[in-house]
């Protein structure tokens, strides 16, 4: 739903209002109106800022800290409404061009989505905590496509130095190596950031070079 929000908030800000063409490849200057850029980031910046002012507050800032904070002072517990807000107002922030980035808004709402369904099944706290920490690798996963880098970073970043969340760590390779699975049957196996082609071509350029000298 994540990321269908922020397809669908792109082509609304950045393509429907900013009139930028995303089949073409990106040159300077841009092809729309110079004029256009402040005027579709502020829209979706006040847009995202009144509904998170008015619905849910908690759903202000990066996200990641959020996760953090209920994971450590409130045994996991978030409200219900805070990972729908955080998620339609990180999909109009990103998608109408601010400054901001997944990985926070997907912690943030998985943290949120394991809030309820713990309340649901009326879990202990040390379950709770289990599975907000599950819940988080499993989104990262997703929405990175990189299930064993999520797993540890859903440990990891409870904790400052080198401590982490041991006891979660089996679980969440599990719900990361599961989200994965799921997500590539949905939107496909290709990586989100695809740089072999690049690394290609600096290699026969540094092979070229070096025979040259």
């Amino acid at each position: 739903m994540f990321i269908w929000l922020l397809q669908l908030c792109s082509e609304l800000f950045i393509v429907g209002i900013g009139h930028f063409d995303e089949t073409q490849p990106l040159t300077f200057p841009f092809s729309m109106p110079s004029y256009w850029v402040p005027v579709v980031t502020t829209l979706g910046g006040l847009i995202s800022g009144v509904i998170v002012y008015r619905v849910a507050p908690e759903a202000e800032g990066h996200g990641t800290d959020t996760y953090i904070d209920a994971f450590h002072q409130h045994d996991g517990a978030i409200r219900s409404r805070v990972p729908w807000v955080k998620a339609l107002a990180s999909a109009i922030t990103i998608g109408s061009g601010g400054s901001a980035g997944r990985e926070g808004p997907t912690a943030q709402i998985c943290a949120g989505i394991a809030a309820i369904l713990a309340d649901w099944f009326r879990l202990a706290n040390a379950e709770r905590h289990l599975l907000t920490v599950v819940a988080t690798a499993a989104g990262l996963s997703a929405i990175f496509k990189s299930p064993l880098g999520s797993a540890l970073f859903a440990v990891k970043v409870l904790y400052s130095g080198f401590s982490m969340e041991t006891r979660a760590l089996y679980f969440a390779i599990l719900a990361s190596a599961t989200a994965y699975t799921i997500m590539g049957f949905v939107v496909g196996w290709s990586p989100i950031f695809n740089i072999q082609a690049a690394l290609y071509g600096l290699n026969n350029t540094h092979r070229t070079q070096t025979f040259d000298m």
